[in-house]
C-alpha cells in the first residue's frame, strides 16, 4: 500500500484527542436556567405584541383520516370522469392549428418533391446504363492492339541515365547492391 494513504500513530501526533462534538461541562446544570430565560422572553413578547399572542397555535399540516388509502381511488375516478371521446370536429380543429398543420404539410411537400426528383433521375440513369457497358467495348478490342499500344508508350518514356541519376540523388536513394 502507499504510505501516503495509510494512517498510523505518526500521522495523528499533532491532532488533539478531544471529542469535537462534546458539550460544555456545565451544559446540563445551566439547562433549566436557559429554558426559564427563554420562556421569560416569550412572556415579554406577549406584553410587547398582544395581537401576535392571540393567533391560535396549531399544526396546519395535518392529513385527513384514511387519506392515503382513498387517494388512489379518487384520482382514478376523476381521471375516468374527465376522459371524453374525441369527436371528428376536434380532429378537424387540430388539423387547422399551425403547430400541427405546418410540420405535417412540410413533411408531405418534401416527400412529394423528393419522389418526383428520384423518378426523373432514375429515368435518366436507366437510359445511360442501358446504352453503355464497358464489357461490350472490351469485346471489340483485340489483344494484339493492346500489346502494340503498351510497347509504343514504353518507347516514348525512355529516359537518359542522367535523369535517373538526378532523381535518385534528389530523393536520397542509395544503391541497392
Amino acid at each position: 500500500m502507499d504510505q501516503h494513504n495509510n494512517i498510523d500513530d505518526t500521522n495523528l501526533k499533532g491532532i488533539p484527542k478531544q471529542h469535537p462534538f462534546g458539550t460544555e461541562s456545565d451544559y446540563f446544570s445551566k439547562l433549566n436556567e436557559r429554558i426559564i430565560d427563554r420562556v421569560n422572553e416569550f412572556e415579554e413578547l406577549k406584553d410587547m405584541a398582544p395581537t401576535l399572542n392571540q393567533i391560535p397555535k396549531y399544526n396546519p399540516f395535518s392529513v385527513p383520516a384514511d387519506y392515503f388509502e382513498s387517494f388512489p381511488t379518487e384520482v382514478q375516478n376523476k381521471i375516468a370522469a374527465h376522459k371524453t371521446a374525441t369527436k371528428w370536429t376536434d380532429w378537424l380543429v387540430l388539423l387547422f392549428k399551425p403547430s400541427f398543420s405546418v410540420p405535417v404539410l412540410s413533411v408531405l411537400l418534401i416527400t412529394f418533391v423528393g419522389i418526383k426528383n428520384i423518378d426523373k433521375m432514375g429515368g435518366q440513369n436507366a437510359v445511360v446504363q442501358d446504352t453503355y457497358s464497358i464489357y461490350d467495348e472490351l469485346e471489340h478490342i483485340e489483344e494484339s492492339m493492346l500489346i502494340d499500344e503498351v510497347v509504343n508508350n514504353a518507347d516514348d518514356q525512355v529516359t537518359d541515365d542522367s535523369e535517373i541519376e538526378e532523381y535518385l540523388i534528389e530523393n536520397e536513394i542509395e544503391e541497392l547492391n
